[in-house]
């Protein structure tokens, strides 16, 4: 795992030395083993490493034998021996042990279709001198960020901070990226809050050549439902398939162990990763103080991973936190790159600086819910389908009997009422109103006139209806999960999951989102994936003779920090200081008014609008950080 960083430029050596060189101390978290940099009269690379495969002979950036093909690259193949013996018999010859080298010479045989032998979770960029051309590309999953501009000079790197190090691009704001923030948490692909910031989309990959830069589509998830197939076939193949993809991603030169949370998704791959290791995993969990979790909806679920970690009799590392996060926060949001206002992404770094203590390579159980259906708005989408056969009357005294019910920390009423306002929409438009934090009403409020008038004309929803109207002919369960699996999924959830983990210098990998596992789940029966009330239904049922009964069976958290107990206590006065009125009305993006009342119905506990808050709070920072040098 590692950074990378370059640039297309006719600038003399000595000047693309000094620039790319101010791109890769900035990436130094990526790769704190090594770094080193080519350069010629057209182009230079820059490479940070993480030392996982190879340890002595990984060195990038990496050459063919004649040194006319060089590569950058950040990621794993999972499948570069088999790669590598199959190129080997058409006749090429290799110096190292690396998956890198692999690249170079698929690339060699193949051009860009060398794409399509690529196995793995990546992001590289490729200089063919012979052709002046410059040839990047990431996963078919998105698994690892490419960030690139193209106005003036053509720059990329592994995070957008490193763009800004090459002198060729500054730090501004897209002023009509920010509903989508604001709505989702994230922005889709390409776009990013940076003006002429661009990242590159999952299973895409782009030529830069004479000043012509152009993007292609070389994989796209085709979804085809076999109905053919029993429940106990699936079954049987959910099991073998989850085991392979762990199996295949436990190659590593250095030590390696898993997250734990305790949920069925890491338990699933805690299990298999011990019955294929010859001697004890490491796996790790953490949970915050009693202090931050009495205020908390947070479920603990520490009783589980305990539960867990001695069925497999992993060496089981329990971090108990009561972190310094009013210093913590400004680095987190640093890292971050794009302001996430996720506080899953604030978990997900103590767990890595923790488990970077002794290892270097972590397994993780994202994408277990885009895959399997697990998230509660699947559910309640099929109570949807059956609600709406109410009587329209009725609907509308519950509809008025809900408005009554109280805020503040009970999640079951907040998710009763935002489900009664979806119900009058269809299918599309009530999905995404449970996805949305400020949906397109909210931000009449949210923003200041100005702003918003600046803004209106920008449809938040437009990339996501692109999608779903892309899945046509599917069930309607599959085409949300693919949904998710577009949007959601690579431009939050693994994009927290890299930046964070990478902050902490620690590969994170993540065997649910093995391309032949995915491919194969999104074509079940959606009625396998969703039974009844039972979630990931099918999963459930293929573990359910492996795992114990109360991690298979218990009811699902959501992977989360304390962020009503810090927004109350520790992080109450910088959050006032960073949402005064004051300081807003100085940037003139945000309605004080408004943000003045979400912030005293949360103190009153009225409401519960801390997920409201902590987006704010952290869009705050990142401006502060990033626009107002």
């Amino acid at each position: 795992m590692c950074g990378i960083c370059g640039f297309v430029s006719r600038y003399k050596i000595e000047e693309k030395s000094v620039r790319i060189r101010r791109m890769m101390n900035t990436l130094i978290h990526r790769g704190p083993d090594d770094a080193s940099e080519y350069t010629d009269d057209k182009v230079a690379l820059g490479f940070r490493r993480l030392a996982i495969i190879d340890i002595e002979g990984g060195r990038q950036p990496m050459s063919n034998e004649d040194k006319t093909v060089w590569v950058v690259y950040n990621g794993e193949i999972y499948n570069f021996t088999d790669l590598r013996e199959r190129l080997k018999s058409l006749g090429h010859k290799f110096k190292t042990a690396s998956d890198t080298e692999v690249i170079v010479h698929s690339y060699e045989e193949w051009g860009h279709k060398c794409l399509q032998y690529l196995d793995g979770m990546f992001a590289f960029a490729l200089w063919d001198s012979n052709l002046a051309e410059l040839f990047l590309a990431i996963d078919r999953i998105g698994i690892k960020p490419l960030y690139y501009t193209d106005r003036g000079q053509f720059v990329f790197a592994s995070e957008v901070k490193a763009l800004f190090e090459s002198g060729f691009i500054s730090s501004e704001m897209d002023h009509r990226v920010l509903p989508y923030h604001m709505a989702f948490l994230w922005a889709p692909h390409p776009l990013t809050l940076f003006q002429g910031v661009k990242k590159l989309a999952p299973g895409h990959y782009l030529v830069v050549r004479e000043n012509r830069v152009t993007e292609h589509e070389y994989w796209n998830l085709r979804i085809q439902e076999n109905n053919q197939t029993s429940f106990s076939f699936w079954q049987d193949e959910v099991r073998k398939d989850v085991a392979n993809a762990v199996r295949s991603q436990m190659i590593s030169d250095v030590p390696l162990g898993a997250f734990l949370s305790g949920g069925i998704d890491s338990s699933a791959i805690c299990h298999f990763m011990s019955e294929f290791s010859t001697k004890p995993i490491s796996t790790y969990f953490i949970g915050f103080s009693k202090e931050d979790q009495q205020r908390e909806i947070l479920m603990n679920e520490e009783p589980y991973a305990d539960l867990m970690a001695k069925h497999i009799g992993s060496v089981h590392n329990k971090i108990i936190l009561s972190p310094d996060i009013e210093n913590l926060i400004g680095k987190l949001v640093w890292h971050l790159d794009e302001p996430v206002g996720d506080p899953a992404a604030v978990s997900s770094y103590f767990v890595s600086k923790a488990a970077r203590e002794t290892l270097t390579v972590m397994l993780s159980g994202v994408g277990g819910d885009e895959v399997f259906a697990g998230y509660p708005r699947h559910l309640a989408m099929k109570i949807l389908s059956q609600y709406n056969k109410v009587p329209w009357l009725a609907r509308s005294a519950l509809r008025n009997l809900v408005e009554l019910l109280p805020g503040g920390q009970s999640a079951l009423f907040r998710n009763i009422k935002k489900f009664v306002k979806s119900v009058h929409e269809d299918e599309f438009a009530a999905y995404l109103s449970m996805l949305c934090y400020f949906n397109e009403e909210d931000q009449k409020n949210l923003f200041s006139k100005d702003f918003f008038d600046e803004t209106r004309k920008v449809d938040i929803y437009q990339f996501h209806k692109v999608h779903f109207d892309n899945s046509k002919g599917l069930s309607l369960l599959n085409r949300l999960l693919y949904l998710d699996f577009k949007t959601f999924l690579p431009c939050l959830n693994l994009l927290y999951t890299d930046k964070m983990s990478m902050a902490a210098s620690i590969e994170a990998r993540v065997p649910f989102l093995d391309t032949q596992l995915i491919e194969k789940i999104f074509s079940m029966p959606a009625e396998y994936k969703l039974k009844g009330s039972h979630r990931k239904y099918v999963f459930k049922k293929s573990m359910d003779k492996i795992l114990p009964e109360k991690v298979v069976w218990r009811k699902k958290t959501g992977f989360g920090a304390p962020i009503h107990s810090w927004i109350s206590g520790n992080l109450q006065a910088m959050i006032m200081d960073y949402l005064s009125e004051e300081r807003l009305q100085q940037q003139r993006i945000f309605n004080p008014q408004y943000i003045g009342k979400l912030l005293k119905d949360e103190f009153s506990n009225a409401e519960y609008f801390s997920n409201h808050i902590w987006q704010l709070f952290i869009f705050q920072i990142w401006y502060e950080q990033n626009i107002t040098q």
